[in-house]
């Protein structure tokens, strides 16, 4: 274990991506922007509901990808069986001396936040509540 000094601070970046059935990525940009902020918000819900009670805070989530594309190009994404939406949630950990090593706390972290990315369920549930049109017609297929 580490000595952080009184208090530290560590970033955790997890990067992954959630594939959808049926989602109709809009071409528009003002509609494809509502449809990211929708997916940013029902993720940051999401992980800041697990983080509850912890000494982790969420930082930023991001959605840099859609189907592999940066999500503000206005290429046309043609219907597929599965879209595939890459995420980036950056959360802080903040501990006092002594503080855990910079690997126990990615673990801790991890053991944290990972549920609530992965429970198909509960995510479809959180997309069809966001107001989207989009996502309340999609289905979370592989999380």
């Amino acid at each position: 274990n580490g000595s952080c000094g009184p208090t530290a601070t560590t970033a955790i970046v997890f990067e992954n991506s959630m594939s959808f059935a049926n989602l109709e990525v809009p071409t528009e940009p003002t509609e494809r922007a509502d449809l990211v902020g929708a997916l940013d918000r029902t993720i940051s819900e999401f992980v800041e509901s697990s983080l509850e009670g912890s000494t982790n805070t969420l930082q930023s989530v991001n959605i840099p990808t859609i189907e592999g594309e940066p999500v503000g190009r206005r290429r046309l994404i043609r219907h597929l069986t599965s879209i595939d939406v890459g995420y980036t949630v950056v959360v802080l950990n903040l501990c006092t001396d002594p503080c855990p090593s910079e690997d126990e706390i990615v673990t801790a972290v991890s053991t944290i936040v990972a549920p609530s990315l992965t429970d198909e369920t509960l995510l479809q549930e959180g997309f069809v509540q966001s107001g989207n049109t989009a996502l309340q017609s999609a289905t979370v297929t592989n999380a």
